[in-house]
């Protein structure tokens, strides 16, 4: 009687330890494949978020969930650059096939793709503006496009109405914003890096309201926004922040913390060539 009290008291240890343990190792597995699932929806989300914003020219509008950038009408849809049709694409008067042959010499960037040119149509409109953005309560980042724009950014005007439905480029998203920074090398940075001088500009230093200079105290000069076209124009790069959700286990109301945080930087390299292009 004795030895079976005790057989069944083992048997009951080895049970509980067995199911402890076969608990621990799922555990495990599960957090496991919720890191690779949000680890390679972040790694989609960059690639997007790269794609899309790589191609401005111009950022028109910046704010902690929204950005705004101007892009060359050859990434509008329907763009097609027919030369023997029409060469002369952006009304610029210039021939592209003279530049390839050497003659007409001009600078390279006035050749079809035009980075000063923002109206290649002639109609008095900006091509392209683009707009990505967090939404909180869809969990969301979204993407629209003007092909009209009167006003930069697009916010006024019988045309900058006509943005185009709203398309999810990033789902999943748990938190997201965006953070700006500036060229020291530019002319418009190199006077900006001054607390503290570690050779980035930062949103700080680039908030320095309409007239563009520090120290001013001018209107929106250290309101904390980069509100101003001055202000705007100094932006450079943007850097992205991600809290990403898994879809491995669901999360009712996005109530729990992200299961992957990311930041990148993206740096445009036609803005600094616009603000260089003459």
């Amino acid at each position: 009687m004795v030895e079976l009290m005790i057989a069944s008291v083992l048997l009951s240890v080895i049970t509980l330890a067995g199911a402890l343990l076969i608990r621990l190792v799922s555990t495990a597995v599960m957090k496991t494949r919720v890191n690779v699932d949000s680890t390679m929806v972040a790694q989609r989300a960059f690639m997007v978020l790269e794609h899309e914003i790589y191609a401005a020219n111009q950022f028109t509008k910046t704010t902690p969930t929204e950005v705004r950038f101007i892009c060359d009408s050859s990434h509008a849809p329907g763009f097609a650059l027919n030369v023997s049709s029409s060469p002369d694409v952006d009304g610029d008067a210039l021939d592209p096939a003279t530049w390839m042959t050497g003659g007409n010499l001009k600078p390279s960037w006035q050749y079809g793709y035009n980075l000063k040119d923002d109206d290649d149509n002639n109609d008095g409109l900006v091509d392209m503006e683009v707009k990505i953005y967090y939404d909180p309560v869809l969990h969301a980042i979204f993407k629209q496009e003007n092909y009209a724009c009167s006003t930069i950014p697009c916010d006024g005007g019988s045309n900058d109405v006509n943005w185009t439905p709203k398309k999810k480029i990033v789902d999943r998203v748990y938190f997201s914003s965006f953070t700006y920074f500036g060229n020291k090398a530019s002319d418009e940075g190199m006077n900006l890096d001054t607390g503290p001088i570690d050779g980035v500009i930062d949103q700080n230093e680039m908030d320095v309201g309409d007239d563009g200079d520090p120290g001013t105290n001018d209107a929106g000069e250290g309101d904390g926004v980069l509100s101003k076209p001055a202000e705007v124009a100094l932006v450079t790069s943007i850097r992205v922040h991600l809290e990403i959700l898994s879809g491995t286990i669901k999360k009712s109301a996005y109530e729990k913390q992200a299961d992957y945080v990311v930041d990148s930087e993206i740096s445009p390299p036609l803005v600094a060539a616009k603000k260089g292009a003459d």
